[in-house]
């Protein structure tokens, strides 16, 4: 309403109606904020209406009314997706970091409507499972121009299949689509005997696998590690030059073959290449008749 300083209602003026965007009290004229109808002169009551049709961003759509030095009002709306707003992955699907490294692990969603980007869409990440070593992401990121929304994942210490959930809420439903992210184990750190760490045979006998279990610092098993199993007392030896390769499982098997001597049959089992002269297992076979 116009209204002279007595509080009297104003008729026969025009009203300045400018649409754009509003943030925290600082209005930016722009189309943005979509269009206004020609504005009557104001009526008796000191009041006129345009009709607002609103623009194609979600966040902070604004009309400033205006008229001479006197200061602006600005009207704000509440913008929200319709229900034919899709959501899908944008780039990120199907990375493998390493536990604990968000290196190279950005991940985006799109957000459309009508095969059009949808700018100031709020999309809320989710991660699971939820674990103790479990991995993360941020929880929420707005679209920009491209209508993405982008988040950085990072890799717990469970090295393990992540899915990464990413979804909009519409005026009628929530609408989401998922991320596979694969967090691989680190660097081998750990060698340890599993099960038989003290095998039993007989003099010249093969004792058949041997097994080593291979962990990173966070004890995930380490897939594809090459280990090293030698003789270290006894004349015995190992199948395949000693050379035995890690499973999924993180374990690793030999068949050792016994000397023929009572006592002293060893052996030991080190990372090929060994960075860490500590990463080690130690067998002793129990010589029996």
């Amino acid at each position: 309403m116009l209204a002279d300083t007595n509080g009297n209602p104003v008729s026969g003026q025009t009203v300045t109606f400018t649409t754009g965007t509003l943030a925290g009290s600082v209005f930016t004229p722009g189309a943005s904020g979509g269009a206004v109808s020609t504005p009557a002169t104001t009526n008796s009551s000191g009041q006129t209406q345009v009709t607002w049709t609103l623009g194609g961003v979600l966040s902070g759509q604004a009309v400033q009314a205006s008229f001479s030095s006197l200061t602006p009002v600005n009207f704000t709306a509440t913008v929200q997706l319709p229900s034919s707003a899709l959501i899908t992955v944008a780039s990120g699907n199907s990375q493998t970091p390493t536990v604990g490294n968000a290196a190279g692990s950005q991940l985006c969603a799109l957000v459309t409507n009508n095969s059009s980007n949808v700018v100031g869409a709020t999309v809320n990440f989710s991660v699971s499972p939820t674990t103790a070593g479990a991995s993360s992401v941020g929880s929420s990121a707005v679209t920009g121009s491209n209508g993405q929304a982008c988040v950085t994942f990072t890799g717990g210490t469970k090295a393990q299949v992540n899915t990464v959930t990413a979804s909009i809420v519409t005026t009628t439903s929530t609408n989401s689509t998922t991320f596979i992210e694969t967090t691989l184990a680190g660097v081998a750190a750990l060698v340890t005997p599993t099960p038989n760490s003290a095998p039993v045979g007989a003099p010249n006998s093969t004792i058949n696998g041997v097994q080593v279990l291979v962990t990173d610092a966070n004890g995930n098993p380490v897939n594809i590690q090459s280990v090293l199993f030698q003789v270290t007392g006894g004349g015995g030896s190992m199948n395949n030059s000693g050379l035995a390769t890690t499973l999924a499982t993180g374990i690793a098997s030999i068949n050792w073959t016994l000397g023929g001597a009572f006592g002293g049959q060893t052996m030991t089992a080190t990372l090929n290449p060994n960075p860490n002269s500590v990463a080690s297992a130690t067998f002793t076979a129990s010589v029996q008749l």
